[in-house]
């Protein structure tokens, strides 16, 4: 983003968010380590939401290029705007936490995975699939997880805020899938990578930052072994459920399953 971009953002995020609790006592009452550790996860969180909107904005351009209902590309337009708006509340969650402004987060290089040899359209669904279909659907389960442990009102207003927008952005995903721009052939091959689609989004949550360390579960990051538990059951009960009603044959992506997690 750009530093007018950027400042224009959080002119933004002053005007619209002046409601959220930001004087929020249970803030003040913790220890500093814990205060430290809220801090540090919501200055990753804010250059994680950066890449994510890259992300999504490459998707937008593979799916332009090969075709998709117009009411999905909105919703990609307007999710690219939620995750830059997610950065700009991440980063003053931050600040808040930490007693001190950050340094400004960076999106850094985001590359989808080349995948040569798929033609063009099926990229374009395996994008959708695991960024959004995927990915997304893991962060809603997630993240109504950890608004429901959160007692902070900062917290729990916060993280309603990312759910709301989380739920959309896993609906891009499956939209595309059930959409007449994905055939039946296609979801035949999709159901092939369907175990490395979960296989790398499962080790990438699993092996985030965010699980590393205690848990501060009142405001808003549970024990590591809580989000865990929520990403598997995510996959379990929302995502291969999914891939199976849009027409996927799940059952090489469930045995897998079944046989690492139980």
């Amino acid at each position: 983003m750009t530093d007018a971009g950027h400042a224009s953002t959080l002119r933004r995020l002053r005007r619209s968010d002046e409601s959220l609790p930001w004087e929020d006592e249970e803030v003040d009452r913790l220890g500093e380590g814990a205060r430290r550790r809220v801090g540090d996860y919501w200055q990753g969180r804010a250059g994680a939401e950066l890449r994510v909107a890259a992300a999504f904005s490459s998707l937008g351009a593979k799916l332009r290029q090969t075709g998709t209902e117009p009411a999905i590309l909105e919703l990609l337009d307007a999710s690219i705007a939620n995750e830059l708006y997610h950065s700009a509340l991440c980063e003053r969650l931050a600040t808040r936490y930490l007693g001190a402004p950050i340094a400004r987060p960076e999106a850094g290089t985001v590359h989808l995975p080349p995948l040569p040899d798929v033609d063009p359209p099926m990229r374009a669904a395996l994008y959708a699939a695991g960024l959004c279909a995927v990915n997304e659907s893991i962060a809603t389960v997630w993240l109504e997880h950890c608004f429901a442990r959160s007692t902070s009102p900062l917290a729990r207003a916060v993280n309603q805020v990312h759910l709301s927008d989380e739920i959309v952005h896993a609906r891009i995903g499956w939209a595309h899938l059930v959409s007449s721009w994905v055939t039946n052939s296609m979801r035949r091959e999709i159901a092939g990578w369907l175990v490395p689609l979960l296989r790398t989004n499962v080790e990438q949550w699993i092996r985030s930052s965010t699980f590393q360390g205690g848990g501060v579960p009142e405001h808003g990051i549970p024990d590591p072994a809580e989000q865990r538990e929520q990403v598997l059951g995510a996959v379990r009960n929302v995502v291969i459920p999914g891939f199976d009603y849009v027409g996927v044959d799940v059952s090489a992506a469930a045995k897998w399953f079944r046989r690492e997690f139980g």
